[in-house]
């Protein structure tokens, strides 16, 4: 009899273990089955391309994994389309769209944008009239034919066509009287930058125009101007077809070192500048 009853311990403590090991397994294939969906999907790179049938696909997309995250020499090369996705007709970024990117800029003088650049928009200057003491000092590119609703109140920014001013106070080459055009300008696949103080670029970068910093005048060489209009680059090609009614003006950007222990630089020099573009 006691025998028996020791068959019968052993034989529950094994159906125990079973029963153990069993959960143990469901529970580590539970955890561990995500990453063998990735370790596929790593072992086949072709499939980052398969057609949207793959569930596979879409769960991992949808959580946006950070080994899901396009990098650097992946393989994946076209959109992803998920036509049963609240945004349909709509494609998700691809790697090449994020590699590529660009670089927006103003050309401050002219209504075109250079060659192998896109324009967005072009217009006129806007910005604080001459004697305006107060207001906003930035001035603005305001796109052409722009008609927004009608504000007739005393209190408001009032914006005027910004210009330049007779030759004496314009930089060499930059036509005199004349109201200031503008286009914004895209640059696909570009970083792009504004060299201050040079009409070149550095290595590696290609000018899209060179001019002059051109801003608002000092009250102290002439109290009668009160603006404070902001210091932009101004093309030297400027359009010049659009006379100046003097509401506004910028005025030639001119160093002033005198007596002070700064290298480099020469008093009462006009400032060149430069957009660059790679």
């Amino acid at each position: 009899m006691q025998e028996k009853n020791l068959q019968k311990i052993k034989k529950l403590k094994i159906q125990l273990i079973s029963v153990v090991f069993l959960l143990v397994l469901v529970v580590a294939c539970g955890l561990f089955f995500p990453d063998l969906k990735k370790i596929a999907l790593a072992l086949n790179p072709a499939d980052y391309n398969k057609p949207v049938g793959s569930q596979l696909l879409l769960d991992d997309w949808n959580r946006l994994d950070a080994d899901f995250v396009a990098k650097s020499g992946d393989t994946m090369t076209g959109p992803l389309t998920l036509p049963a996705d609240p945004v349909q007709n709509m494609q998700a970024a691809t790697k090449q769209y994020v590699d590529n990117g660009g670089y927006v800029f103003t050309n401050w003088g002219r209504a075109d944008c250079p060659a192998g650049v896109d324009r967005l928009y072009d217009g006129f200057t806007f910005g604080t009239k001459w004697d305006e003491p107060y207001g906003s000092g930035e001035i603005l590119c305001i796109q052409s034919g722009s008609a927004g609703p009608l504000n007739t109140t005393t209190v408001r920014d009032k914006l005027w066509p910004v210009g330049t001013g007779v030759a004496s106070y314009t930089p060499p080459g930059i036509a005199t009287n004349r109201e200031i055009k503008c286009a914004v300008c895209y640059k696909p696949n570009s970083v792009c930058y504004e060299n201050v103080g040079s009409n070149s670029c550095a290595a590696g970068f290609n000018l899209m125009y060179s001019g002059y910093i051109m801003g608002g005048v000092t009250g102290i060489d002439n109290p009668n101007n009160k603006n404070k209009n902001s210091r932009h680059c101004v093309n030297v090609n400027l359009d010049g077809s659009t006379p100046n009614n003097t509401f506004a003006s910028v005025y030639a950007g001119t160093v002033i070192v005198d007596n002070s222990d700064v290298p480099g630089y020469t008093t009462d020099s006009y400032i060149q500048c430069s957009i660059c573009c790679n």
